[in-house]
């Protein structure tokens, strides 16, 4: 009879378990959004199609502003391989290409990525960069809060700075040559990024006490140990400008 009622019991056991380990596999996983889509459109006129990464490389052609193109290759910090739209590839300097990130609306740009000649010599130079964080900060899989997260940056250690970006989106608009234009951030000594006619500009309005309206995002890549991954730069204002030794800087020469 306790024979019976030992064996009874394991079966009882045994069907706890199972049903315990079925709940949990039945448990949705946690999903994370992947990249929006993204359209990559050269920023220039006369722009040089070359054959290789590098100015060594002989031009074949030109893109004209407003150019679509699709990234093939962005292993290179400076150049870019691209698709036409006739199929061939061809190299391009990073500093043309703006991104435009579309949502459900496919009709307006949800987020745009301004070009990196937009932004000056400044931020360009911040691919030099090492950043020394006082905490830690999560890094993200792309440059969206709704990504995955990836790895962290200890606190009180250096990372070198792999990718930059200033995500921004439509502000408000404003009369600029004699038409209705949407700024999109301000770009200092009087020059705006703006969008019109369904493309990115950049132009000369003579005065800084614009209102752009925007959203404009600092975003930045950084290699650690594991890998690579995206911070946003004013969710770490605070940590960042914490006072020396703190800080995204120039490494120090040896």
């Amino acid at each position: 009879m306790m024979k019976k009622v030992c064996w009874v019991l394991l079966i009882i056991l045994c069907m706890v378990l199972i049903g315990c380990r079925s709940q949990n596999n039945d448990k949705p996983k946690k999903e994370y959004a992947p990249p929006k889509e993204r359209v990559t459109v050269v920023m220039g006129t006369d722009v040089y199609k070359r054959t290789g990464p590098g100015t060594n490389f002989q031009p074949n052609g030109f893109y004209q502003h407003g150019d679509r193109v699709t990234i093939v290759d962005s292993s290179d910090p400076n150049w870019v391989q691209v698709e036409n739209a006739d199929k061939s590839k061809s190299w391009i300097m990073y500093e043309y290409l703006a991104q435009y990130i579309y949502g459900q609306d496919k009709s307006t740009p949800e987020t745009i990525i301004l070009p990196r000649r937009c932004l000056g010599e400044a931020m360009v130079d911040i691919l030099k960069c090492e950043v020394f964080p006082k905490a830690e900060i999560q890094l993200y899989k792309y440059a969206d809060v709704s990504s995955e997260i990836v790895g962290t940056l200890a606190a009180e250690k250096k990372y070198p700075v792999v990718d930059y970006e200033i995500h921004t989106s439509l502000g408000n608009e404003v009369s600029f040559k004699n038409k209705k234009v949407r700024l999109l951030a301000y770009l200092g000594e009087g020059i705006y990024a703006y969008y019109a006619n369904g493309l990115t500009h950049k132009g000369d309005f003579g005065t800084n006490k614009l209102d752009d309206g925007s959203k404009a995002a600092d975003w930045i890549k950084v290699k650690t140990e594991t890998g690579e991954g995206w911070f946003r730069y004013i969710d770490h204002v605070k940590d960042l400008h914490a006072g020396k030794p703190y800080g995204i800087w120039f490494p120090k020469e040896k």
